[in-house]
């Protein structure tokens, strides 16, 4: 994908590694809130890695963020997968669209597959656009 895609006032914004720093500020309570909530990675690993380009920022903008995601490229020895690491946002309606320009991108980069690494319930929601369960990760706390 070259540039900005358009979905009604909506506009999904690839966002370059040189331009992390500038956004962050308008989108950094998003990824705090959203890294809080999975308690692996945090708001400061997160812009470290956007930073160095080992993994993407995308912008669902509105007269500012409205939603964002974020992606990793995995090279495996039988195919590039493009995993989607976070979704959060407001008026989803209004962005999940903006999935299919994602994948045509990771296409272009020569992946494979795209796995959403996704809350139970986005199962649903994302059905209708393609997706289907393949694994599941169980996770247990050791305290």
């Amino acid at each position: 994908m070259n540039g900005n895609a358009n979905h009604g006032s909506v506009t999904l914004v690839p966002v370059q590694t040189s331009h992390i720093p500038g956004i962050w500020p308008e989108i950094r309570q998003m990824i705090s809130a959203a890294a809080d909530r999975t308690g692996r990675n945090t708001e400061k690993s997160h812009f470290e890695s956007l930073c160095l380009g080992n993994s993407q920022l995308w912008l669902a903008w509105d007269n500012g963020p409205v939603a964002l995601a974020l992606t990793e490229m995995h090279q495996f020895p039988r195919r590039k997968v493009l995993r989607i690491t976070m979704m959060t946002g407001s008026h989803r309606e209004n962005w999940l669209g903006f999935l299919g320009d994602i994948e045509a991108w990771a296409k272009e980069q020569g992946c494979a597959i795209v796995e959403p690494i996704a809350r139970p319930g986005c199962r649903r929601i994302l059905a209708p656009l393609g997706y289907r369960l393949e694994h599941v990760m169980l996770t247990k706390a050791l305290t």
